[in-house]
């Protein structure tokens, strides 16, 4: 088990990860993950975490960092649109009138987030990856989701709709479900000759 105190003490950094936006990818070559050194005075601890990583039990924050200058490649191209953070900020509240959905204001121009735990223990980039691919998965299904409850609305009451999601969350967002992507995640990317995965373990083991 990593120490999370030093002398009695929060420690003073952890391992954290930068997941970039489509213009830092793009004009300036930034990788899509990146592992920083997160500061324990960091704002990004004094954030609530997200609903996803809280259904999952894996709780985690999301800090919007920078980005790079905007450019124009194309009608629709956003270059500070970052689909990982859109993903990781669902709005999962089974009461919510935005259920399924993310805030747009404050997503849908999110350029570079800093990803980091709540526990201040370390997050790889590969985890974070897996994390980033299970978000996307999510929003798809959730999606779908939302679509069909807009088709049944006339004969789905409030209480019967909460049921629905509170189901969706325990089958589809709890921590089982993403040990076994995360599992299956990190066998397929081994099978794709991608040796940084090879020694990767579970974020629940650290």
């Amino acid at each position: 088990m990593q120490d999370l105190f030093v002398d009695g003490r929060v420690k003073e950094q952890t391992w954290g990860v930068v997941t970039f936006c489509k213009g830092s990818q793009k004009f300036q070559g930034k990788p899509k993950y990146a592992s920083i050194s997160v500061v324990a005075v960091h704002g990004i601890f004094q954030l609530k975490a997200t609903e996803l990583s809280r259904a999952v039990k894996l709780p985690f924050m999301t800090f919007k960092q920078f980005g790079a200058s905007p450019k124009y490649d194309g009608p629709g191209w956003n270059p500070l649109a970052n689909p990982v953070a859109s993903a990781m900020n669902l709005d999962l509240q089974v009461l919510s009138d935005t259920w399924g959905e993310v805030n747009n204001k404050m997503w849908d121009d999110a350029g570079d987030i800093i990803v980091a735990r709540e526990d201040h223990k370390d997050i790889t980039m590969q985890q974070v990856e897996a994390i980033a691919q299970f978000a996307l998965k999510v929003q798809e299904l959730v999606t779908k989701q939302v679509i069909a409850e807009l088709v049944d609305s006339e004969n789905q009451d409030e209480k019967a709709k909460a049921a629905l999601r509170c189901k969706f969350l325990q089958e589809e967002v709890s921590k089982e479900k993403f040990e076994k992507f995360f599992v299956k995640y990190k066998v397929d990317k081994i099978r794709k000759k991608d040796e940084t995965w090879r020694g990767v373990v579970s974020p629940y083991s650290i």
